[in-house]
C-alpha cells in the first residue's frame, strides 16, 4: 500500500516538473522568475531522489519479511456508560466517570455499586422520605393558625357588648403527599377545627398520562373560583374572603381533568355536588351530581406557577390572567335546593412581589322553601411585599343578597 503511495507521489512530482519546463519554454520570462523556476526544479529533483530512496527501502523490507506494512487504524472511542440508576425528578445525578486513558480498556463502573443520591430522608420546607433511585418520594407536614380578634360595633346589640375580644385556634392542617415517578401523585389533608372536630378534606390520586394532561380522582377542591381551591397559606392573611365563604363550593368527591398549554388551561369535572356550607346551594352529602368547567388564559408569560397562590411572592415574572367558570348542580331528595347554577369570572395581575385580583360571582337556584333565589357579589384585593416577609394588602367586598336578603341578614 505504501509503495503505491510513493508511486503516486513520484508521478505528481514529475507532472509538476513538466509544467515548470513547459512554462519556461513557451513564455519569455524575466530573469527573476527564471531563477525562481530553476530553484523549484532543483527542489523537485531532491524530492524525486528522496522518493526513490524510500521506495527502495520499502521494496527491500517486503523482500526480507514478505509482509506489506499497513498503517493501523486509530482505536474507536469508548461508548458512553449507562446510568447506574434511573435519575428522576428528586434524584441527585451520579458524577460522570473519568474517561479511560490511552490503552485502557472500556469498562463501565458497574462494580462500584449504586450511586447514593444525597440524603434519603430530610427536611426541605417539609419532611420527606425518598428512595435512593428517586422514583418515590413521600412528604409530611403540619401547620396551625392561632388568632386573636377584637371587634367594635357602632350599634350595641341586645345581649352583647359593643367591644368583644376572642382567642381561638382557627385551624390545624396535617397533610401527607406521595409521588411515584412524575406520573402518579397522592394527596391527603386533614383539618382539625378550633372545636377539636376532624375532617378529611382532601384525599385523591392524580394520574399524569402525558405532559400537560392530569386526572384527579377522589375527594378534592373543584376549579371554580381561584380562591376556592387555594390552601390557607396561599391566600392573604391566611383567611378566606366573605366572597369565598358565600360562593365557594368546597371539596367534592369527583373526577377532574386538567389540560394545560403554554397560555391556556382548561378544567372539566364531574362530582357529587358542592359543599356550599348549608347556604341553600346544596350539601355534597345531599347532592345528586354536578358538572363544573373552568377556562384560563394568561398573557406575557408561560409560567403557570405564578398563579399557584394569591399572595404574589417575590422573584416571579409579570403576568396577566383571565379566568371564567360555570357550575350546574342537581339536588338530592333532602337537599334544600332542587338545582343551582353558579357562574364566576376573574382577572388577576402578578408582578415581582405583588398580585392583584378582581372577581365576581352569581348564583341562581330553585329552593324548596323559597322558590327561585339569586344573589351575586364582587371582590377586589391587592398585596405588595415591602420586605422579604412583610406584606401590605387591602381587600374590598360587596355582596348583593338579591332575593335572599333575609337569610343573609340573619
Amino acid at each position: 500500500m505504501l509503495r503505491w503511495t510513493w508511486a503516486l507521489l513520484c508521478l505528481g512530482v514529475g507532472l509538476l516538473a513538466l509544467c515548470a519546463d513547459g512554462a519556461r519554454a513557451d513564455v519569455d520570462l524575466p530573469p527573476p522568475v527564471i531563477r525562481r523556476v530553476d530553484h523549484i526544479q532543483a527542489e523537485m529533483e531532491e524530492l524525486r531522489a528522496l522518493v526513490q530512496a524510500q521506495s527502495a527501502k520499502i521494496e527491500e523490507l517486503e523482500r526480507r519479511t514478505g509482509v506489506t506494512p499497513v498503517a493501523s487504524p486509530p482505536a474507536p472511542p469508548c461508548p458512553p456508560c449507562p446510568p447506574r440508576y434511573d435519575p428522576k425528578e428528586f434524584a441527585t445525578p451520579c458524577p460522570a466517570p473519568a474517561p479511560p486513558g490511552p490503552g485502557d480498556p472500556c469498562v463501565c463502573p458497574e462494580s462500584l455499586g449504586p450511586c447514593d443520591p444525597a440524603l434519603v430522608a430530610g427536611y426541605d420546607r417539609q419532611f420527606y422520605v425518598r428512595s435512593r433511585s428517586g422514583r418515590f418520594k413521600a412528604m409530611f407536614g403540619l401547620y396551625t393558625q392561632a388568632r386573636w380578634t377584637w371587634n367594635h360595633r357602632e350599634k350595641e346589640l341586645k345581649g352583647e357588648d359593643r367591644d368583644t375580644t376572642d382567642w381561638e385556634m382557627v385551624r390545624t392542617r396535617i397533610f401527607a403527599e406521595a409521588e411515584y415517578t412524575k406520573y402518579f401523585y397522592l394527596h391527603f389533608r386533614f383539618n382539625v377545627a378550633g372545636d377539636g372536630s376532624t375532617d378529611l378534606i382532601v384525599s385523591y390520586i392524580q394520574i399524569k398520562p402525558r405532559e400537560g394532561l392530569h386526572f384527579r380522582i377522589g375527594r378534592q377542591f373543584i376549579a371554580l373560583t381561584r380562591e376556592d381551591w387555594m390552601y390557607p397559606q396561599d391566600v392573604m392573611t391566611m383567611d378566606f374572603s366573605a366572597h369565598d365563604s358565600l360562593f365557594g363550593i368546597g371539596t367534592s368527591n369527583a373526577i377532574q381533568m386538567r389540560r394545560t398549554w403554554n397560555h391556556d388551561r382548561l378544567w372539566a369535572c364531574f362530582s357529587d355536588g358542592a359543599f356550599g356550607g348549608g347556604r341553600g346551594f346544596g350539601d355534597q352529602s345531599q347532592g345528586e351530581w354536578a358538572l363544573t368547567s373552568r377556562y384560563e388564559h394568561q398573557f406575557w408569560t408561560e409560567d403557570w406557577s405564578i398563579w399557584d397562590d394569591l399572595v404574589g411572592r417575590r422573584n416571579r415574572p409579570r403576568g396577566l390572567l383571565f379566568g371564567c367558570a360555570a357550575h350546574y348542580q342537581e339536588g338530592g331528595s333532602e337537599s334544600q335546593t332542587r338545582w343551582g347554577v353558579l357562574g364566576t369570572a376573574d382577572l388577576s395581575y402578578n408582578w415581582d412581589g405583588g398580585q392583584a385580583m378582581v372577581w365576581a360571582s352569581y348564583v341562581r337556584g330553585d329552593s324548596r322553601e323559597e322558590g327561585e333565589v339569586d344573589y351575586y357579589g364582587i371582590t377586589a384585593q391587592a398585596g405588595q411585599f415591602v420586605t422579604c416577609t412583610i406584606q401590605l394588602y387591602g381587600r374590598f367586598e360587596y355582596v348583593n343578597p338579591g332575593s335572599r336578603e333575609g337569610d343573609l341578614q340573619d
